[in-house]
């Protein structure tokens, strides 16, 4: 056999192999004495690599290799997720196991990760890490040939599935006024409407109709890739219209309704949160917009059934996840009670006390039980 195509050589008493696969070395012992299991097991490699069907020892491969592979599946089927979502949770997770070998990643070593990271993340954030990884895995060990023939468990860790923070109108106005010039306006229609932000961000011109008073987001354009109609009311109107008439004389070949001097807004979380803090509401996430509109609209008398289609929502358990009640709601039901109440210890006119409306009037006693009741 030429060497040139592989060749047997001995260490430390036992044969290994030497072969190469896409112009690449590839070394692999026999961990055999003998010489001859050697060359069958070069024999078989070499037969893989002719035919297409070698894989390279999946310890050997790079977890940056299988993130690498993640990356293109997200771009491919779900582009949406790619650049908010995807690509900063694979650089992060490329800092740490990037450099390690696949056979490196135990379930210890994910737990002593998790250990570390809940110093300064939360348990969801660690989780959606750990679900990405573990995709990439998957991705690994389903491609052809395997670079993954051992996929250990992903531990998960326990999380609050309830959303927290909602944005109060005194609050609103305080943003409002912090925010970068730009960044008002995203502010002002996230608030009123509770879109997400992938899908407030890329609104184009053409689907803001001021004349009818709705905005158009397509099929394709959503979290679900359905289509919604949402209203334009209240502060929408003037800030939307003069979004518009900007964009139509300073930058008429503009097609997003947010922009920074024409061009589509990508990333603004570093302005958001600066203002955020200046504003006295620090770690107010955009998504929190979206809860406090939900709200709004609840409180407002609007069914839920309408907010949901406002707000995008699938179920009714996506809805409760929000929770709703909020403080300020408790203290509003006190003081209703109290008033509801208040009749039944004041007495009215006539001396006699009042039965609250809604309640059923007390029955009176008989005049036999009243007279037991005074003989006792």
């Amino acid at each position: 056999m030429p060497k040139r195509m592989g060749h047997v050589y001995c260490r430390s008493g036992v044969y290994w192999i030497k072969f190469y696969s896409n112009g690449v070395p590839q070394y692999e012992s026999s961990k055999s004495h003998k010489e001859s299991d050697a060359l069958r097991l070069l024999k078989r490699r070499l037969g893989e690599v002719e035919s297409e069907t070698y894989a390279a020892q999946s310890g050997r491969i790079l977890v940056s290799e299988l993130l690498d592979d993640l990356l293109r599946d997200y771009r491919a089927n779900n582009p949406k997720s790619y650049t908010d979502f995807a690509m900063p949770v694979v650089k992060r997770l490329r800092a740490e196991f990037g450099k390690h070998r696949t056979s490196s990643i135990t379930t210890d070593r994910l737990i002593r990760y998790q250990d570390e990271r809940r110093q300064t993340a939360a348990n969801a954030t660690i989780n959606r890490e750990m679900a990405l990884l573990r995709r990439a895995f998957h991705l690994g060990e389903q491609a052809t040939p395997k670079k993954v023939h051992l996929i250990p468990r992903f531990p998960m860790l326990p999380e609050n599935n309830v959303r927290k923070g909602f944005l109060e109108r005194s609050q609103y106005e305080a943003l409002l006024l912090e925010l970068p010039a730009e960044l008002k306006p995203l502010l002002t229609v996230g608030y009123h409407i509770g879109c997400r932000r992938g899908e407030l961000v890329p609104l184009q011109v053409s689907q803001v109709d001021l004349a009818a008073g709705i905005i158009r987001l397509n099929p394709g354009e959503t979290k679900n890739d359905e289509g919604r109609i949402l209203p334009i009311y209240g502060d929408m109107i003037p800030v939307l219209a003069a979004q518009l008439a900007e964009i139509h004389e300073r930058w008429p070949f503009c097609r997003f309704v947010f922009h920074r001097c024409g061009q589509r807004i990508q990333d603004f979380r570093e302005s958001w949160d600066k203002a955020a803090e200046r504003a006295g509401v620090p770690g107010l996430l955009f998504h929190d917009l979206r809860r406090s509109a939900v709200r709004n609209m609840i409180r407002a008398g609007i069914p839920e059934r309408v907010a949901m289609a406002i707000s995008g929502h699938k179920t009714r358990a996506m809805l409760d996840r929000y929770n709703i009640v909020s403080e300020r709601d408790i203290r509003e039901a006190g003081t209703r009670m109290e008033a509801y109440f208040a009749p039944s210890v004041n007495p009215g006119a006539d001396g006699e006390s009042r039965t609250p409306k809604g309640l059923p009037p007390l029955e009176p006693k008989s005049r036999a039980s009243a007279n037991s009741a005074t003989s006792a």
